[in-house]
């Protein structure tokens, strides 16, 4: 399985929140799909085409919760 690489210029944390916002077609109208309570991920209303995450309380997961929750993006290393 080929994992999709998160770059840094996807990325917006806001601190004050502890929201990352992760962000891979932003032009896209899209609507929200909570998988997991906290993790929303984005998809195109046109194709099911996922537009981006967003994961509230995002200090609370490791990479390792990541990665089992998420398992089709890498998240960078910096992150955490």
């Amino acid at each position: 399985m080929t994992r999709v690489q998160i770059q840094k210029r996807q990325i917006k944390y806001d601190q004050s929140h502890d929201i990352l916002h992760v962000y891979f077609h932003p032009e896209i109208l899209s609507e929200d799909d909570e998988r997991f309570p906290g993790i929303v991920i984005r998809k195109s209303l046109n194709d099911e085409q996922v537009t981006g995450l967003t994961i509230i309380d995002f200090s609370q997961y490791d990479q390792e919760t990541l990665n089992k929750l998420l398992p089709d993006y890498k998240f960078p290393d910096i992150l955490h």
